[in-house]
């Protein structure tokens, strides 16, 4: 039973390969054919239902190992065969958000992402464009209101912290960050230009 189990894994490795190898190389009809027989030979249930999906889902593998690149090159090709598609784009904001926040040095990880600034506004834009399609995305709220603070913008943090909680009252930890930043930003946010922060 063990060797059946292992040339399936064989099996579904070999055209996870041919299925990445086809997309990278702009081949979606064929990528799209190889992840149908994928899916007819291992089940619906085990495989991404968009090449999309298979992209995101490998990014994160990817990611989960730390390599950062090869992670942001399936979501960057999965962004482009599937533009609306939320989860791509909040993928991508995870992933540059994992840069924004280590605490080692970027260079170890990604030799052309080492500004600070840039990753941070490149998470920003990937949220953004994943509540241009999903306005009710309520991970990307709390991941911007998250971001802002971090980059010093209070009245954005609070304004993103309000539609999170808009979305899931329920949200006790967003409650008391919200309250916190009211009572310390709350008469500043409101006497202040909201086109300073940018």
């Amino acid at each position: 039973m063990g060797k059946v189990k292992e040339d399936v894994k064989k099996k579904v490795i070999e055209e996870t390969e041919k299925i990445i190898k086809a997309t990278l190389a702009d081949k979606y009809i064929k990528a799209e054919q190889l992840l149908d027989d994928l899916r007819d030979f291992v089940g619906n249930d085990e495989i991404a239902d968009s090449l999309g999906n298979f992209l995101i889902d490998r990014a994160i593998v990817e990611a989960e190992k730390n390599n950062l690149e090869k992670a942001e090159e399936f979501l960057k090709k999965a962004q482009e065969i599937d533009p609306l598609n939320a989860n791509v784009h909040l993928n991508l904001g995870r992933l540059y958000g994992i840069i924004f926040y280590r605490d080692i040095s970027v260079e170890e990880l990604w030799e052309d992402k080492t500004d600070e600034e840039l990753i941070g506004e490149l998470a920003i834009d990937a949220f953004n464009k994943a509540l241009d399609i999903d306005p009710d995305n309520l991970d990307a709220w709390n991941f911007l209101a998250s971001l802002y603070m971090q980059r010093e913008m209070p009245s954005k943090a609070i304004e993103a912290l309000r539609e999170s909680l808009r979305i899931d009252p329920e949200q006790a930890s967003k409650q008391v960050e919200l309250e916190e930043l009211l009572q310390e930003y709350g008469e500043y946010t409101n006497n202040y230009n909201m086109d300073d922060e940018e």
